[in-house]
């Protein structure tokens, strides 16, 4: 590079280094000494007074109990079907019930964006009892599991995409 070119590179990023600086300078523009003035108050014609009603006597509060999310719980008869919602990455309901012996359909709907599917195992870990079709929900779609359960207890239900999160307990009666 030629000096003179080199000279105005330097001259330009003094001055651009100076401009910085009085850009990012801590000086203040001085506040407004005038204030805004309130509106001023306008008179209202006089009403009669009310008669108050006798104070109520303050009670301390009660802690009210809350109660646990109920299960979903089958119908007496007829088709069963049980709905659960998969988010990223959870379970709307933790614990369903369905009778054993009788046909259940088990709709998940994917509310979330990632793929997801709902699967019941004997036990976690355990040999697979059902899936739900498609193997694989994608974002906006429902997957169907189908099942009949001959033997009472408890199974267990999860998402094989997000299995440390999205799990269930599914109780046959």
């Amino acid at each position: 590079m030629r000096p003179t070119k080199l000279l105005t590179c330097g001259v330009m990023a003094v001055a651009l280094a100076s401009l910085t600086l009085a850009a990012c300078s801590s000086e203040k523009t001085p506040a407004p000494t005038t204030r805004p003035t309130a509106p001023a108050a306008t008179a209202r014609p006089a009403t009669p007074a009310a008669t108050a009603a006798p104070a109520a006597t303050a009670r301390p509060a009660t802690p009210t109990a809350t109660a646990a999310p109920a299960a979903a719980t089958p119908a007496a008869s007829g088709p069963v079907t049980l709905n659960v919602v998969a988010t990223d990455n959870a379970f709307d309901k933790t614990a369903l019930q369905a009778k054993a012996g009788q046909e259940f359909t088990l709709v998940m709907e994917n509310k979330g964006q990632l793929p997801h599917n709902v699967h019941v195992y004997q036990s976690k870990g355990g040999p697979s009892v059902a899936a739900s079709e498609p193997q694989v929900t994608m974002a906006g779609q429902k997957g169907t599991l189908k099942a009949k359960i001959d033997k009472s207890g408890s199974y267990y239900y999860q998402c094989d995409f997000h299995a440390a999160e999205m799990t269930g307990t599914l109780t046959m009666q």
